[in-house]
C-alpha cells in the first residue's frame, strides 16, 4: 500500500504538465526543446537530443508554461541576431570607409550597394 510519502516522491519525479497541475518554470528540457524549436530544428532531432518521445513534445507544446519559454527563447534569439547583424553592420561600414579612403570606388560602391539590398551590376 501506498503512504504518503511516495505518493509525494511520484508526484515530485513526474512532470508536472501531465497532471491537472501546472508547472510555472519549464523544466531544463523543456528549455531545450524550446531552444531548438525556435532554431528551427526538425521535430524528430528535437525528440532524440532531449531524450522525449513525440507525444511529449506534443503535450509540452500545448502548455501555457511550454508556449511562453518558447516565446521568451524566441525573443532572446531574434536580439542576439539584431546584434550581430548590427556588428556585422558596423564591419561593412568601417570597409567601406576603408575603400573610400584607399580610392577603391568601385568596390566601396559595390559594399554600399549590398549594404542598401541591391543587386550588384
Amino acid at each position: 500500500m501506498r503512504n504518503a510519502l511516495n505518493i509525494v516522491e511520484e508526484v515530485a519525479s513526474t512532470d508536472l504538465d501531465s497532471k491537472a497541475l501546472v508547472r510555472k518554470e519549464p523544466t531544463p528540457k523543456q528549455l531545450l526543446a524550446a531552444e531548438l524549436l525556435c532554431l528551427g530544428r526538425p521535430i524528430k532531432e528535437i525528440m532524440v537530443e532531449v531524450g522525449i518521445a513525440r507525444s511529449t513534445l506534443t503535450r509540452w507544446r500545448g502548455s501555457e508554461t511550454f508556449r511562453s519559454a518558447c516565446s521568451r527563447m524566441q525573443e532572446e534569439i531574434d536580439e542576439q541576431r539584431r546584434q550581430r547583424l548590427l556588428t556585422l553592420s558596423d564591419e561593412v561600414v568601417t570597409a567601406l570607409e576603408q575603400h573610400l579612403r584607399e580610392g577603391d570606388v568601385e568596390v566601396a560602391l559595390e559594399l554600399f550597394r549590398a549594404m542598401q539590398g541591391r543587386r550588384l551590376e
